[in-house]
């Protein structure tokens, strides 16, 4: 019984993690190819007002306080923010054409974005912004709970499987013995009725 259990809940626990594992990295692909632009438009709209607002602050100052600036802006930011030239940038083709149209880089899938100051050489970036990240401990918590949760799950009916899988060990054992009387009595609605009847016409 136990190393039944013990096989079939390893099984079970790999197919759950490698599953949950593929089903992420597909849904983050699909979701990256099918609302690329989608996600693009939202970072853009949803930075729209902090650029203007940076922007303000920023051009309220002479040129070359830019920089200044943004050193006494960034304590008050809680990710990085920084002034750039666009010789730093090397921007790609749809990036110049977003700039040319007054619009907001986005790159690295939205955790960096960057906007141009007015008509100047100068852009403003806002990013990468810090992500929520749960500390070793916690997730080795997470992971042991529902590692337990499962096996906890699965113990009645391994339990319930092994019986059914006793009784006809036992029917082939008195079978073996000589007593062709004996029978396998399991549910016809059980995974291992096609055994049991199978045994059952044999015998």
């Amino acid at each position: 019984m136990k190393k039944f259990f013990l096989s079939t809940y390893v099984f079970v626990l790999l197919a759950v993690v490698v599953t949950s594992v593929v089903i992420a990295w597909l849904t983050n692909v699909y979701a990256n190819r099918a609302y690329r632009d989608a996600i693009k438009l939202a970072n853009q709209d949803i930075s729209r007002g902090c650029f203007y607002l940076l922007e303000k602050e920023i051009t309220s100052s002479p040129e070359q306080s830019y920089r200044n600036v943004i050193e006494e802006l960034k304590p008050k930011f809680g990710y990085p923010i920084a002034l750039l030239e666009k010789e730093e940038l090397a921007l790609s083709e749809p990036e110049q054409r977003d700039v040319r149209e007054g619009g907001i880089i986005v790159r690295d899938e939205g955790e960096l974005l960057i906007s141009q100051i007015g008509d100047t050489s100068y852009f403003v970036s806002m990013g990468p912004f810090p992500d929520i990240q749960f500390k070793p401990l916690e997730l080795s918590i997470l992971y042991v709970a529902g590692a337990v949760l499962l096996g906890t799950l699965m113990l009645p009916w391994a339990i319930f499987f092994w019986r059914k899988l006793v009784r006809i060990n036992k029917a082939v054992e008195q079978f073996g013995k000589g007593d062709f009387s004996a029978r396998v009595e399991i549910s016809k609605y059980s995974s291992l009725f096609a055994i049991a009847k199978a045994f059952n016409s044999m015998a």
